[in-house]
């Protein structure tokens, strides 16, 4: 059975004790399940991803186990749901307390960006673009 969540669990506790790495870290995931057919509800899998990364398995692995960061997960599968994702890839944008959909499923460059300066007002603005610019730069991977 395909089964994301403990996959998910795992990159959100990264999110939560050491976030520079996260995007790294669901990197190695994609990598060990597809290339190296390792099983992702299994809590050794992420031993050498952690190590990898270094991130002490020590301190991951009872987070993973825990009940808490099961109910955590399903909150932000809640939080995905409220904002109308359906399916990937899917960006949000959260700005002056709202959410934006900026594409929920394939969207150019253009389409995302002029979404995006719509939301902030910064059409005329080109520190806008600027700003635009950068958040694609870190989405480049």
């Amino acid at each position: 059975i395909y089964d994301t969540e403990p996959a998910c669990r795992a990159v959100r506790i990264i999110r939560d004790i050491a976030p520079e790495k996260e995007f790294d870290f669901y990197r190695e995931i994609q990598y060990q399940f597809y290339v190296g057919n390792k099983d992702p509800k299994i809590s050794d899998f992420y031993r050498s991803i952690c190590s990898n990364l270094n991130i002490p398995f020590k301190a991951f692995r009872p987070m993973f186990l825990s009940s808490v960061y099961c109910e955590t997960i399903k909150e932000d599968f809640m939080k995905t749901r409220n904002y109308g994702v359906r399916g990937f890839p899917a960006i949000i944008l959260e700005y002056k307390g709202q959410q934006i959909p900026v594409c929920n499923g394939f969207a150019t460059f253009k389409q995302m960006s002029d979404r995006i300066e719509q939301a902030l007002g910064s059409s005329k603005n080109k520190s806008g673009r600027k700003r635009i610019n950068f958040f694609f730069g870190l989405l480049n991977f």
